[in-house]
């Protein structure tokens, strides 16, 4: 009696064993998982991060671009603005030299 016993023990122990190996590889397969997400997830959330600072410097740049034309265009306008004032100023003047000589 006492060897059916011993062996059925160790079949239990065995068995006992097997199980938590198995709940410890499972266990261990859970935290990997775990751990594979979590940095998957870090990795998403960094490259969505620098996807979004790529975006802000590319409208910082066309911001840029856009007040750099926009003096440029006022600058042209005053330039012309200014020839034309002196072109009517030259008219002018004109007309007054020719008033005067006619007064003469």
């Amino acid at each position: 009696m006492g060897i059916p016993l011993f062996a059925i023990s160790t079949q239990t122990i065995l068995k006992k064993r097997q199980e938590m190996t198995t709940i410890k590889c499972k266990s261990s397969r859970l935290r990997l998982k775990k751990a594979k997400e979590r940095a998957e997830k870090e990795q998403r959330l960094a490259q969505e991060k620098a996807e979004r600072e790529k975006q802000i410097q590319q409208e910082k740049e066309e911001k840029g671009k856009k007040r750099i034309t926009e003096e440029r265009n006022e600058r042209r306008q005053k330039a012309a603005e200014q020839k034309k004032l002196q072109r009517d100023q030259d008219k002018q003047d004109r007309q007054d030299k020719r008033e005067k000589v006619k007064n003469y």
